[in-house]
C-alpha cells in the first residue's frame, strides 16, 4: 500500500524515513571527518537532496494520516513523540538549509551540473559564514540527541511494551489490522 492508514504507514512513508535517515546517519559522522572539495562537494549536494526529500516527505505527511499510536501509549509519550518528531523535522530542514547559507557566506557555491546555487538574501560574508557555521555544528549535536531519543523509544516499544510501533515502520512488514503480536503470546 502506498498512502498511510489510521493504522499503518504506507510503502512512500517508510521509504522517505529509511532513506532520510539513511543519508542523515551517513552526513553526521561525514561532516566531521570530512576533507578535501571533492568530499565536501558530496556533502554539499547531499544535504540538498535531503533537503528536497524533507520537503516531499512533509508535503506527503499533510495529505496522509498519521497512524495512530496503539491505545497503551500514554498521553504524556504521545506528546513527547509528536514533539520529537516536530523537532527533527526542524533538524532536517535547518542542517542543510544552514549548511547552503555557509557555504554561500563562504563564497563556496554548491554545484548543481555546473550551475552554482548561491542561498538568495545571504552575503558572502565571513561574519556571516561563521554565523552559520555554529548554527550547523549546533543542529548537528541536537540531531545526534533526537536521534539517540528516537532509537531509544523504537527500543522501548520493541522490547519493552511489545507493540508494533517498530514494525509499522519497518520497510519489509506488511502488518495486517487484526493480526495479534506474536511476541505477546510468547
Amino acid at each position: 500500500m502506498l498512502k498511510n492508514t489510521k493504522a499503518h504507514y504506507g510503502s512512500l512513508a517508510k521509504f522517505f524515513h529509511w532513506i532520510i535517515a539513511l543519508l542523515i546517519l551517513c552526513m553526521l559522522p561525514f561532516g566531521y571527518l570530512m576533507s578535501g572539495h571533492a568530499l565536501v562537494t558530496v556533502h554539499k549536494l547531499t544535504g540538498l537532496f535531503i533537503l528536497t526529500l524533507a520537503a516531499c516527505r512533509l508535503i506527503w505527511i499533510l495529505f496522509n494520516p498519521h497512524p495512530r499510536l496503539p491505545d497503551s501509549v500514554s498521553r504524556l509519550e504521545k506528546i513527547a513523540a509528536r514533539a520529537v518528531e516536530g523537532l527533527l523535522y526542524v533538524c532536517m530542514f535547518g542542517m542543510p538549509l544552514s549548511g547552503w547559507a555557509m557555504s554561500t557566506a563562504f563564497g563556496s557555491f554548491p554545484m548543481v551540473m555546473g550551475v552554482a546555487l548561491p542561498m538568495p538574501f545571504v552575503p558572502v560574508d565571513r561574519d556571516w559564514a561563521m554565523t552559520f557555521e555554529n548554527i550547523h555544528g549546533t543542529l548537528a549535536l541536537i540531531l545526534i540527541g533526537l536521534i539517540s531519543v528516537h532509537v531509544l523509544g523504537a527500543l522501548k516499544h520493541y522490547f519493552f511494551d511489545k507493540d508494533q510501533v517498530v514494525q509499522n515502520m519497518l520497510p519489509c512488514c506488511n502488518i495486517k489490522e487484526n493480526n495479534v503480536d506474536a511476541r505477546k503470546q510468547v
